[in-house]
């Protein structure tokens, strides 16, 4: 009769396990879908829109598609805002309801103030290095790479510059953190763990080094470009590592924030400093940061554990 009731508590396991699983793969996959439908009826209809506020009679077929095409590119920053905030609705509505994040272990955590300006500064420098780096190492670099690279950039440079600002400082980061380092980061260590039996330091390990490796690679590939993809899945390594630290997917926004508007410092710096030495000073100072976030997470994580003793 035990080994009946074993047998079936086994059964059942196995059951939850699969159901688990199933929701850690959907749940990702599901927003995604969701940004990607947005962003499909937002363009079109903006499409539509400037197809229509351009028709003349005396353009050519040509010219008015390149008329639509020019305002298209102009608007670029406000669609991916309304993009974004409409997504974020959406999210936000059905997690009311729902509450789907704690399905995945993904929890909202503000961060500390001592982790929020190192998450500043480590954003910043990791921008700096990449830009000063990427100037350096450009002539060695396959055109194709670069061309991408810059096609990529430029979509938002002929938009309003404050507009610009809002969709790559703030929309952007927000959207794609909580798409990345929230929902798939979590999602996969919540299979990982759930197909993992005994759970050590060692498999704590894999889970967590497994689960930034995938994450990092399929948001270097979102990029859509061969050497956007790579530096971009490096980076992606570092606001997994502050994320995982600190548990606050606030603090990896800072950084992808910080990131994406750094190329406003890098542009003052190199018209009075050499950039090999810019290069230097802020691999310096990204470890630095690094050790402090580290230091600064594990001594609030011990007085954690010390106010729960």
């Amino acid at each position: 009769m035990e080994e009946l009731n074993n047998q079936n508590e086994e059964k059942v396991k196995k059951y939850l396990n699969i159901i688990t699983i199933l929701k850690a793969i959907i749940i990702p996959f599901a927003n995604f879908f969701v940004f990607l439908a947005i962003n499909f009826a937002v363009q079109s209809a903006f499409s539509f829109i400037f197809v229509k506020l351009t028709e003349d009679v005396n353009l050519t077929e040509e010219q008015h598609l390149e008329k639509a095409m020019n305002m298209f590119n102009q608007h670029i920053s406000l669609m991916y805002s309304i993009i974004v905030v409409l997504f974020l609705g959406i999210f936000m509505l059905v997690h009311i309801k729902k509450n789907f994040s704690k399905t995945i272990d993904f929890e909202y955590k503000s961060p500390t103030r001592k982790i929020a300006v190192l998450s500043v500064a480590l954003g910043i420098f990791i921008g700096i290095a990449s830009n000063v780096g990427l100037n350096l190492i450009a002539n060695r670099l396959p055109d194709s790479w670069i061309q991408g690279n810059q096609e990529n950039v430029s979509v938002f440079q002929e938009s309003n510059l404050i507009l610009t600002l809002i969709a790559t400082g703030i929309c952007a980061p927000i959207v794609e953190e909580l798409l990345f380092r929230g929902l798939i980061y979590n999602a996969i260590k919540k299979i990982i763990k759930t197909l993992t039996k005994t759970q050590t330091k060692s498999t704590q390990y894999f889970t967590v080094i497994t689960a930034a490796v995938v994450t990092s690679f399929l948001f270097g590939i979102y990029h859509g470009n061969i050497l956007q993809a790579l530096y971009a899945g490096t980076i992606s390594l570092f606001m997994v590592y502050v994320y995982e630290q600190s548990g606050s997917i606030l603090a990896a926004i800072i950084i992808h924030s910080m990131f994406n508007i750094s190329g406003i410092p890098s542009a003052i710096m190199v018209t009075f400093i050499e950039e090999v030495v810019i290069l230097i000073f802020s691999v310096v100072m990204i470890c630095i940061t690094m050790v402090m976030v580290y230091k600064v997470c594990s001594a609030k994580k011990q007085e954690i554990q010390s106010e729960e003793i």
